[in-house]
């Protein structure tokens, strides 16, 4: 590809039979995998926490249940399941020390969608792409309307269930 040629790319993600869209850039130019990588960590990071989630818990799923990414759902989609946030929403990441504010929205579907368009399974994939280096998404994004983290909201649900 000539160096001076731009290309949109995405990033899909298997999940229930289906293709779902976890990373989108547009415009990049040949060291778009640089800029993709990160993202793609934090998904299979993602992936991983769940699979050890699954390993490890004492009631492991029926052998019945779909793949193990179907635990992936504890993202923000159950954040909107629980009624805590909802679609729509506005998210920011005030980074003081660079002076820089990101915002971010949800989306119907759990994922979040960034100013600039870009869209994201979970929090962590956004910080990431955002900041170019691993970033804590659930206690970086705070909701607009009150500054409650993700994280806070998230910790929660863990209480509600008892977890």
């Amino acid at each position: 590809m000539p160096r001076d040629h731009a290309t949109d790319v995405e990033m899909l993600l298997a999940h229930r039979g289906r293709w779902q869209l976890v990373g989108q850039w547009r415009g990049v130019d040949n060291g778009w995998p640089s800029l993709v990588a990160p993202t793609a960590a934090a998904v299979m990071g993602l992936h991983c926490e769940t699979t050890e989630a699954a390993i490890w818990s004492e009631t492991p799923p029926p052998s019945t249940s779909p793949p193990l990414i179907k635990w992936a759902r504890g993202g923000i989609a159950e954040l909107l399941d629980a009624g805590l946030v909802t679609a729509g929403e506005e998210l920011v990441w005030n980074r003081r020390n660079l002076g820089v504010r990101h915002t971010a929205r949800i989306r119907v579907d759990g994922t979040l969608i960034l100013a600039d368009g870009r869209v994201y399974a979970n929090p962590c994939g956004a910080t990431t792409a955002l900041g170019g280096n691993h970033q804590n998404g659930w206690n970086a994004f705070r909701r607009a309307s009150d500054g409650r983290t993700l994280g806070d909201l998230r910790t929660e649900i863990r209480a509600r269930q008892g977890k």
